[in-house]
């Protein structure tokens, strides 16, 4: 599954056996202002809210794309207030007890680094 965005994922164990989702900003999205910023990251979000909407529950890519649409719905107010420092790594650590687990084992549970 590829989603294309304001930033990118990716999926990392760490040394207590912990999954972890790292996000980093693309370097596209942290030259721009923020006013472009916030409106880049509400098309983005509208855009996966349309793309969920025509996708059939069977869908083997219908948990990520909700996992990313809930981390960028987190997101965006503090994109908005340029709150965010784009330039750091935000961490997302992922409980093995989660229902998603069978997934990627993720519960949003923000750590920002």
């Amino acid at each position: 599954m590829l989603i294309e965005g304001p930033f990118h994922f990716s999926v990392l164990d760490n040394d207590y056996g912990v999954r972890e989702l790292h996000l980093r900003f693309s370097a596209d999205f942290q030259a721009l202002a923020v006013n472009k910023q916030a409106e880049q990251m509400q098309a983005y979000w509208a855009s996966l809210e349309s793309e969920l909407e025509n996708l059939p529950d069977s869908d083997p890519n219908l948990q990520g794309m909700l996992i990313v649409q809930q981390v960028t719905e987190q997101l965006l107010p503090h994109i908005q207030s340029g709150e965010v420092p784009l330039t750091e790594e935000i961490v997302i650590q992922i409980q093995p007890d989660s229902p998603l687990s069978q997934f990627m084992g993720i519960e949003i549970e923000s750590n920002s680094h």
